[in-house]
């Protein structure tokens, strides 16, 4: 388990899905990731069994250490061992507890986790151009732009531009 001064990271559980299939379904919420695509809870579950199973992916539980509750998720995708690569997803899925800095501190973790336990060179994400926040934050922790995707995503009627920024191991 890595811990932080505030939150830390746990694997997700069963007990958790509940919560996170709320989350998926926050059309809200969601638009600061992807488009937005209801699902049902079959499907919620499928995902479970199919992310638990696949060694390309470790996912984490964002949980406050002051109540054990589940705030978030973070996750390290496509995760090349030979080119030494993940691509970094996060949600803080609590509205009442984002822009507290929890997300921060579970980049930092989840960037320690792969530098150390993954022996990751390398880590990347895709950021919405507007998602201004998030941008910075990233810039905060030692991301840079490496390019942009033009009309990349289809959101509420309109083409979005993505970004790609990534951070190399010090």
């Amino acid at each position: 388990m890595y811990s932080g001064k505030n939150i830390y990271l746990a694997p997700i559980s069963k007990d958790d899905l509940e919560i996170m299939f709320e989350w998926i379904n926050n059309k809200e919420l969601v638009h600061f990731n992807n488009p937005y695509r209801p699902i049902v809870f079959e499907s919620h579950i499928r995902w479970y069994e199919s992310v638990t199973q696949n060694r390309d992916v470790v996912i984490f539980a964002i949980k406050l250490k002051s109540s054990n509750k589940l705030i978030g998720t973070c996750q390290l995708v496509d995760i090349d061992l030979l080119s030494q690569i993940a691509e970094l997803q996060i949600r803080v899925g609590e509205q009442e507890e984002q822009s507290k800095g929890y997300g921060t501190e579970a980049i930092k973790l989840i960037l320690e986790f792969g530098w150390r336990d993954l022996n990751l060179r390398k880590i990347y994400l895709y950021v919405f151009f507007d998602n201004k926040r998030a941008i910075s934050v990233y810039k905060k922790l030692g991301f840079v732009k490496e390019g942009e995707l033009k009309s990349h995503s289809f959101v509420d009627g309109e083409y979005k531009n993505l970004y790609i920024m990534s951070r190399f191991r010090d």
